[in-house]
């Protein structure tokens, strides 16, 4: 019971660092996450048109022409958009299934499918669009970086090809190439050095290439 205890306290303990490690570390408190949230379709009734604002004027230089009163009546309007607007299709192309727990379904539906859509809705009877300016503002928070991820994998690619005994390659020259070739191609899809070119792409650089020698 003893022993029983000690691995009880020592677990309450690595949870209770490793909340307050979260806490500490993660941008909770940042607020472009917080004002992002009124783009959760699910939970538009709740959103702030505060949260529309930050976003215009943060990035003022890109929303300067937007009409402010319009884009507040779009902003009301999605607030009481009824689920109905969406349909069956849209939702089933939208949902992603997480998992199973208990024997329910677990699933979300992404943003950016449904913005999609918003955006294609039409004011009933016209062919007006019923949201011109909102999901603009929208488009501008989805495309927001969550993190460097994507930029420190590059660096590290770089790191890998360049090297001590490879440091004379120039980065408009050949370690550009290889870096292309490797984003283009990941290793988790086909290896740069499995990957054949197309009878079509080599028919059309062989007439390049005779083609430029003609005129050379």
């Amino acid at each position: 019971e003893r022993k029983h205890s000690q691995v009880f306290k020592a677990a309450q303990a690595y949870f209770k660092d490793s909340l307050s490690y979260i806490l500490k570390k993660f941008p909770l408190s940042n607020e472009l996450i917080i004002n992002a949230g009124w783009i959760d379709v699910g939970s538009r009734i709740d959103s702030k048109w505060e949260s529309v604002e930050f976003f215009i004027d943060r990035f003022s230089a890109i929303f300067q022409q937007l009409p402010v009163d319009k884009l507040y009546d779009e902003f009301c309007d999605y607030q009481t958009l009824p689920d109905e607007c969406f349909g069956d299709d849209v939702l089933k192309e939208a949902k992603v299934i997480d998992g199973e727990e208990d024997g329910e379904e677990l699933f979300h539906y992404t943003v950016d499918v449904l913005w999609w859509h918003i955006a294609q809705l039409v004011i009933p009877g016209t062919a007006t669009k019923r949201f011109k300016h909102l999901p603009k503002v929208a488009r501008l928070v989805l495309v927001l970086p969550h993190s460097n991820a994507g930029e420190e994998r590059l660096f590290s690619m770089v790191r890998k090809n360049k090297t001590e005994s490879r440091a004379s390659m120039k980065l408009e020259g050949t370690l550009s190439n290889l870096l292309a070739m490797k984003l283009q191609y990941p290793e988790q899809t086909v290896p740069c050095h499995k990957w054949s070119p197309t009878k079509e792409l080599l028919d059309s650089s062989k007439k390049a290439a005779t083609a430029y020698n003609a005129e050379h």
